[in-house]
């Protein structure tokens, strides 16, 4: 009975102990690396930056982009419902800018396996244009 007991504390102690030492380890996943946007249009501001390196096993899924740290909403969102915009290109221009102002822009990446988000990318400032007539002189 002794040698049973004795086996039964042990046997709880390393198995308490390998719990505890054994906590999953969160899943770091890789950002979009070179972003960079330009605002040459009035009112709009075109975004590109190149795929993260991704570890075997990861699915990336797309992109969430952020302006002045606020995820962009896709354009199927209601009030009730908002959805973040995600795209699956290396690219996207957003419409949706006043002329004349400046913006801060990051992306992160979105993995669905295992599922998560990546740190944000490097941010970038882009001024828009001051109006529509603003443009370049062919002859200048």
């Amino acid at each position: 009975m002794m040698k049973r007991t004795l086996f039964y504390v042990v046997f709880m102690s390393v198995l308490l102990i390998c719990v505890s030492s054994c906590e999953t380890v969160p899943n770091v996943f890789n950002a979009p690396q070179g972003l960079v946007a330009n605002s040459d249009v009035p009112g709009l501001v075109m975004l590109r930056w190149n795929a993260p390196e991704t570890v075997v096993g990861e699915t990336l899924s797309g992109y969430k982009i952020f302006r002045d740290g606020v995820a962009l909403l896709d354009p199927e969102s209601t009030e009730e419902h908002n959805i973040d915009l995600m795209v699956t290109s290396l690219h996207y221009i957003d419409y949706d800018v006043m002329l004349d102002c400046s913006y801060l822009y990051y992306v992160t990446a979105v993995y669905s396996k295992p599922k998560g988000e990546s740190e944000p990318s490097n941010a970038v400032t882009v001024k828009t244009m001051e109006s529509e007539e603003e443009t370049v002189d062919p002859e200048a």
